[in-house]
């Protein structure tokens, strides 16, 4: 029995990592990233089925503490997406000579993956990267990292997260794991043909891809795309047929997402998300990002601690503001998000956005007012 008995797949990599004969590859080809398994190599030792958390159990930590806010440096809020809580544990890993594993795009920004500090810097780790990554060999690399007693930050989807724990099979004192509220890995493969049509748009090749530019305001999702011509595409995610399709339609997630059990169960130390409640919480407002943190373990709670003095913090009661980003989605949504896909396939991305996502004229004029309001904004600052 291997993994290709599984109809499930998060693209965790806990299979392609523990594969004794490296007989699991990654298509890349499909509609998402799965597990291909060659038969020629394969041992039959279901150490692939074994580490899969989607279809086996793992262990499910509790929020004990939380609390919200940002880093006192402008620059660093500026350069992340919400809070900065991410940069001020990577520096503190660094400092003691871990490593940090994120996800990076790569030199051409039509894919992601994982990288660690020692070959990529900090900065480019940076921000939600909204489509599904590839981990690669980052769990075997890891593990060997642990060995030596090094620490490691491994910043992942809680998928990804429970997919390094039930890949090591023990706890690591020198490992700390840090999720996110995810709401679902989009498409590479129509991620991929996104920046080509706007590649071919603008005449020139992507550079840089920031899918949270705080060009209006934090609370506002927005895309911009820089060209090596100079040129830039930027628009509001209320407007822009990838964001929109992802954010206000679930549409081009992986299955397994609509009906994802990590959203609600996370297995990491730290969770982080932007504080979209803060109004109910805090009495006042921030408008260039706020951090919800929540530490899931004690460890967790003692390296938030330790990096606390970097930002302004408020505790939070743990009960009132652990909650998830774990969207249900109605059987009719689920059809239509089937519905989405297909006609993609048959149609493209554009034939298929226009279809099911027509943006309405009060929608477009209120984007033209905003757009309208933060140039002018940026005028005069």
């Amino acid at each position: 029995m291997n993994i290709s008995s599984f109809q499930q797949c998060s693209n965790c990599g806990a299979c392609y990592n523990i594969c004794p004969k490296g007989a699991i590859s990654i298509k890349e080809d499909g509609m998402f990233y799965t597990p291909k398994v060659d038969s020629n190599l394969c041992i039959d030792c279901s150490l692939c089925t074994r580490v899969c958390p989607v279809n086996q159990q793992f262990k499910k930590n509790e929020p004990i503490y939380a609390c919200a806010g940002w880093h006192e440096e402008d620059s660093v809020v500026s350069n992340s997406s919400s809070g900065g809580v991410f940069y001020g544990l990577s520096q503190y890993v660094l400092l003691n000579g871990g490593v940090v594993f994120a996800a990076v795009y790569s030199d051409d920004c039509k894919t992601v993956k994982f990288a660690s500090s020692d070959d990529i810097q900090i900065e480019k780790m940076l921000k939600s990267k909204y489509v599904e990554s590839l981990v690669g060999l980052s769990f075997q690399k890891i593990k060997n990292e642990l060995e030596t007693g090094r620490t490691v930050l491994f910043c992942g989807t809680p998928c990804q997260v429970a997919g390094l724990h039930s890949y090591l099979g023990k706890e690591y004192n020198c490992l700390i794991t840090c999720d996110f509220a995810c709401g679902g890995l989009p498409s590479h493969k129509i991620y991929s043909e996104y920046i080509s049509n706007l590649e071919r748009k603008y005449c020139s090749k992507a550079y840089s891809v920031d899918f949270r530019p705080k060009t209006h305001g934090w609370r506002r999702y927005a895309i911009r795309i820089k060209f090596e011509n100079g040129r830039e595409y930027l628009r509001l995610g209320t407007e822009d047929p990838y964001l929109r399709s992802f954010l206000y339609g679930k549409y081009t997630v992986r299955d397994y997402c609509l009906e994802c059990k990590f959203a609600e169960n996370h297995a990491s130390d730290i969770t982080i998300a932007d504080f979209w409640l803060y109004e109910k919480f805090l009495s006042f407002k921030q408008d260039e990002g706020i951090s919800l943190i929540l530490c899931n373990t004690t460890k967790g709670e003692k390296i938030v601690d330790s990096i606390r003095k970097q930002y302004t913090i408020t505790e939070l009661d743990v009960e009132k503001a652990a909650y998830n980003n774990h969207v249900q989605i109605s059987e009719k949504k689920k059809n239509k998000h089937d519905e989405f896909l297909k006609f993609y396939v048959e149609n493209g991305f554009d034939s298929a956005y226009k279809k099911y996502l027509y943006i309405p004229l009060k929608e477009r004029l209120k984007s033209f007012i905003v757009r309208k309001f933060f140039r002018k904004r940026r005028k005069h600052s």
